[in-house]
């Protein structure tokens, strides 16, 4: 205990006087040795403590202090209580569960951010037209509508012992199509335990769409995996009546996993 209180004595004098960031190697110096951080550097001409020149000397003794310290989370200020080495922060950070994500409804002007585990709450919270259902099949199904772009809709599942967010967007183009896409909010055992299913049907005319796997929200290194099924306005219009949609969406767990 002794020690994280001294690396927190020792951080308030490990600050960036520009943003108050905790430095993180490299650390540059002016000619009085102040320090400033990489991030800031490029910005500044001249030392932001005595307006001396700002040249491009490192303060290696600042670095080596640093790498030994434990120093806090870059989430802290989203309620992070981790105080890390060099060497353990940068995986922590990978997978911090304060992380802050943005809204799924970002596109609806929603500025909101916050951990992933409290995206759910904020949706049933802040969007009440976003309805949580205990199932793993759904009847999706969308009024017609004109607007500016895009259209969005969206519903929750709850199954399996995880929380899938279903998106449905329009895009208001010179030739309109849909975009169906659903994410994991809350982080499953890999990447390919879950998948979906989405099923159009009327009379003698069906389509059915499978997914290879659900990426969790936010997560960017899945966006480049993560093909959604996107179909053109008519056609999505051909398996509903005046213009309106449905399709039925499953979740799958994967038995292999």
């Amino acid at each position: 205990m002794a020690s994280i209180t001294m690396d927190k004595s020792l951080t308030s004098l490990l600050s960036c006087p520009i943003c108050l960031e905790v430095l993180r190697p490299p650390v540059y110096q002016c000619t009085n040795g102040h320090i400033v951080c990489s991030q800031c550097r490029p910005r500044i001409t001249q030392c932001h403590t005595c307006r001396e020149a700002m040249g491009h000397i490192r303060s290696l003794v600042a670095e080596q202090i640093a790498a030994s310290l434990r120093l806090p989370c870059m989430h802290q200020a989203q309620g992070c209580p981790e105080y890390l080495t060099t060497e353990d922060r940068e995986f922590h950070e990978r997978q911090c569960p304060f992380t802050p994500f943005p809204c799924p409804l970002r596109d609806l002007n929603c500025l909101w951010e916050g951990a992933r585990s409290l995206i759910s709450p904020h949706l049933q919270q802040a969007h009440p037209q976003i309805t949580k259902y205990n199932r793993s099949s759904i009847l999706f199904l969308g009024l017609h509508a004109e607007g500016p772009s895009p259209l969005i809709w969206a519903t929750l599942l709850a199954c399996y012992g995880h929380e899938f967010l279903i998106l449905v967007t329009k895009s208001q183009s010179e030739t309109p199509h849909f975009s169906i896409k659903v994410y994991i909010l809350t982080k499953p055992p890999s990447l390919s335990s879950f998948t979906y299913t989405v099923n159009l049907k009327r009379g003698p005319h069906s389509l059915q769409w499978n997914s290879t796997h659900i990426p969790l929200w936010g997560a960017i290194d899945t966006y480049d995996l993560y093909s959604p099924l996107e179909l053109s306005a008519e056609s999505i219009y051909s398996f509903g009546a005046f213009h309106n949609f449905k399709f039925i969406i499953t979740i799958n767990v994967n038995d292999t996993d």
